[in-house]
C-alpha cells in the first residue's frame, strides 16, 4: 500500500516539474522579448500605432505634410502604411498638421471632445426657428 501512494506522488511531482519548467521558458521567453523590443515613437494626437524609425526609406511620401521624403530615413507604420518624415516627427505643432484635425473652409482645427449638454446646445442652434421639433424629439427621447 505504501509502495503504491509513493508511485503516485513521484508521478505527481514529475509531472509539475514539467508544468513548471514549461512556465520558466515561457516566463523567461516574454522578458526577453519585452526588453529587446524595438522602441517606437508614439504619438497619439498624430497616429494610433506607434512608428518605427525606418531608414531604408525611398519613394514614400509624408502622410502629415504630403512632401516626399528625401533624405531615406522616416517613421512608418507598417501595420497601415503611416509614413512621416523626421522633421515632422520632431515638429512641436504636428497634431494641427496631421491626418486626425478637423478641415474646414477657414482652415483645420483640433476636434475636441463635446459634452453632452454642449452637443444639445448646438443642436438646437443649428435646428434654427424650427427648435421646438428638436426639444419635443429630446424630450420624448428621456421618457422612453
Amino acid at each position: 500500500m505504501e509502495f503504491e501512494d509513493s508511485k503516485t506522488i513521484e508521478t505527481i511531482l514529475l509531472c509539475s516539474g514539467v508544468l513548471w519548467i514549461n512556465i520558466e521558458v515561457y516566463v523567461a521567453r516574454q522578458i526577453v522579448l519585452e526588453s529587446t523590443r524595438e522602441s517606437g515613437l508614439f504619438l497619439p494626437s498624430v497616429h494610433s500605432h506607434p512608428l518605427f524609425l525606418d531608414k531604408g526609406v525611398s519613394l514614400h511620401w509624408c502622410d502629415t505634410c504630403s512632401t516626399r521624403i528625401k533624405n531615406g530615413q522616416a517613421w512608418r507604420c507598417k501595420l497601415c502604411d503611416f509614413d512621416m518624415c523626421t522633421k515632422c516627427a520632431t515638429r512641436k505643432d504636428v497634431a494641427t498638421v496631421s491626418e486626425n484635425v478637423l478641415r474646414t473652409d477657414k482652415g483645420t482645427k483640433v476636434d475636441t471632445p463635446m459634452s453632452n449638454f454642449s452637443y444639445l446646445k448646438r443642436a438646437i442652434g443649428l435646428a434654427g426657428r424650427s427648435w421646438w421639433i428638436v426639444a419635443a424629439f429630446f424630450m420624448l427621447a428621456a421618457y422612453a
